[in-house]
């Protein structure tokens, strides 16, 4: 029976939902204490969400995107700053598991994409995120969604794969200015699977070039994302360095962001991305070495350095097997290794978990992908049965040996099987919640003194004037 039209949509649907249950309500209900969620620069992100709901974007802060803020800044008018951030926090986490399901499928198939949603409770880093009412689960969406649509180009081929990357790399560059690093990471593998295509050669010719013309488009219309004077993405990573070095208490001597032409997208020449890459790279020179070598014992860190061994062995693991199809193989090097080394930078600068999460978002794919392996081998196995053993012959037994591997693992990233990975095994420690936006909820609520530092909570109190909740909407207000 041929499967309906929507019935692959619907599977993302069912396994993005699954997936944001298992990681924000079970998993964070577990590790996340001190608040139910949490934030960095949170007046940023309040004032930007009532700038947009207000139509003053003119007032909008210099380091965020406008589109990022959309989902927030379109919830702000019927559900106040609280309730608007927060929800659209985790509609945004139902759509970076779905795309991770789709990443993972067009490279391993279905069991992959299944088993990638299990294993995403497991990282740390991705539990605090589906937390974190900031703009941060929306540019996750935006890079993943890249991902998994390249890696469908390459590994699947098609016109639609090419039309969805496009569409992406649209968007990509405007969700966070320093996602221009993946857009020149990623954009090489969307033209190869456009090239590739199973199409006439004029249209494998058009999907190669739509990618990069929509890179055109995004830099030539989008400077709606950004306000009128945008922070350069020197000066955006060169502040964030000063932050790393203030809170692991190191000196950086970091060289001078204003003696390089300053990067804006969509403003000024594209050409200044060069000088923007020559800055990145003297940044990551000038890195101190005690730094480096003290990044497993920063909070998030530590968790990574514990998971190296399994990572690796998955990382190896999923590359051997994908080897099987070429294709497959070429679609993961591609889009993986670009996260890779987003993770890597954060660790070795700043391994905060929420800083880590970008960067691990290929973590669980990986893992997914090697348990589908394991699968495969066990497949192969059960053909090779002696005719004694036609109760392992059966063709059912392969479906119900994933659905199996899926519950398992589920019970292990839930804590409801002990294992190693248990969410509240010694070694993982808490994840603790910012200190924001708990504060300033305190302060509209009465329960502290007026703070300048927390002007977001004038923000609060005009809300619940206006009849609105002030009150943290799906998750518990309070985890000590």
């Amino acid at each position: 029976m041929p499967r309906r039209p929507w019935y692959p949509a619907a599977e993302v649907l069912i396994a993005a939902l699954l997936g944001t249950w298992l990681v924000a309500f079970v998993v964070a209900g577990v590790r996340v204490r001190g608040f139910a969620i949490t934030t960095s620069d949170f007046q940023d992100y309040c004032f930007a969400v009532k700038s947009f709901a207000d139509g003053r974007l003119d007032l909008w802060p210099s380091q965020r995107t406008v589109l990022a803020g959309a989902l927030p800044g379109l919830l702000m008018p019927s559900m106040g700053a609280i309730g608007a951030l927060t929800t659209a926090s985790l509609c945004s986490t139902v759509g970076w598991v779905a795309a991770l399901f789709v990443w993972a499928r067009a490279i391993g198939g279905r069991r992959a994409g299944w088993l990638t949603v299990a294993w995403v409770g497991c990282f740390g880093s991705l539990v605090l995120l589906s937390r974190t009412v900031s703009f941060y689960p929306e540019v996750m969406l935006v890079q993943v969604a890249t991902a998994a649509t390249v890696a469908g180009a390459v590994a699947r081929g098609g016109v639609g794969w090419s039309v969805a990357a496009s569409l992406c790399f649209y968007a990509l560059p405007l969700a966070d200015l320093r996602s221009v690093t993946l857009v020149v990471a990623l954009l090489p593998g969307a033209v190869l699977g456009g090239a590739m295509a199973k199409l006439p050669w004029w249209g494998r010719l058009v999907a190669a070039a739509g990618p990069v013309l929509a890179v055109v488009l995004s830099w030539e219309t989008g400077a709606w994302s950004y306000p009128a004077d945008p922070a350069s993405l020197q000066s955006a990573v060169h502040r964030y360095a000063e932050d790393a070095a203030r809170l692991s208490g190191v000196t950086w001597t970091l060289p001078r962001w204003e003696d390089s032409p300053a990067f804006r997208w969509g403003h000024g020449s594209p050409l200044t991305l060069v000088d923007a890459f020559r800055f990145l790279g003297e940044v990551d020179r000038s890195r101190p070495t005690s730094m480096s070598e003290s990044w497993f014992r920063q909070p998030g860190g530590g968790e990574l350095y514990a998971m190296r061994v399994p990572i690796a062995v998955a990382s190896g693991v999923a590359l051997v097997v994908a080897m099987r199809r070429r294709r497959r193989a070429l679609a993961l090097v591609l889009t993986v290794t670009p996260f890779l080394v987003l993770l890597r930078a954060a660790a070795l600068t700043l391994p905060h978990p929420r800083q880590l999460a970008l960067g691990s978002a290929s973590l669980p794919l990986l893992f997914g992908l090697a348990t589908a392996a394991i699968l495969l081998g066990f497949d192969r196995l059960r053909r090779r049965a002696p005719e004694s053993m036609s109760w392992l012959r059966r063709e059912r037994v392969g479906p119900t040996a994933g659905v199996l591997a899926f519950v398992v693992v589920v019970a292990i990233v839930a804590g409801w099987l002990p294992s190693l990975y248990a969410p509240d095994a010694r070694w993982r420690g808490q994840l603790v919640a910012d200190d924001e936006p708990r504060e300033s909820l305190r302060v509209a609520r009465g329960e502290l003194p007026a703070d300048p530092r927390r002007m977001c909570a004038k923000v609060l109190i005009e809300d619940a004037a206006r009849g609105m909740s002030i009150e943290v909407p799906w998750f518990d207000g309070v985890r000590e």
